[in-house]
């Protein structure tokens, strides 16, 4: 007798009926302090690895662009500055890959774009993911209401 083995699925089934509409009345009642976390989003050296990513992009081997990066991180944390705060000589003197241009990912718009990659989060496609979303959720709607 195989019927011992879908009691499981049967209290997942009870626990979702209750989770369910609590976490849809979460969703829907959410509000964000989208100010306080553009602020925040970039402190700590969180775009560190977008250094990193972005010499590569230039044909700098990953293992050398993580060196680089470990060194700005350095070089600011010896200063008590920030990434954005390292001024072209700073760059030039941590590294000679390291150009003024780097600084188009050194903000949050910059990191966000810089991902332009299928599934990424540049502004393209971040739209692109929520049309196939909106699409997906569509065509699920349909068939549950037959």
């Amino acid at each position: 007798d195989l019927q011992e083995d879908k009691e499981p699925v049967f209290d997942a089934i009870d626990t979702l009926d209750v989770l369910l509409p609590a976490f849809a009345g979460m969703v829907a009642t959410m509000q964000f302090d989208t100010e306080r976390l553009e602020s925040l989003a970039p402190q700590g050296f969180s775009l560190a690895t977008d250094i990193a990513e972005w010499l590569v992009r230039q044909g700098v081997p990953f293992r050398i662009a993580h060196e680089v990066a470990g060194g700005c991180v350095r070089t600011c944390e010896e200063r008590g500055i920030e990434l954005w705060d390292l001024s072209d000589d700073d760059l030039a003197a941590i590294s000679p890959h390291l150009t003024s241009g780097v600084r188009e990912v050194l903000s949050v718009q910059g990191s966000l774009a810089s991902r332009d990659a299928k599934g990424g989060t540049a502004p393209v496609r971040v739209a692109e993911q929520l049309t196939a979303a909106r699409g997906a959720a569509l065509r699920a709607r349909e068939f549950a209401t037959g």
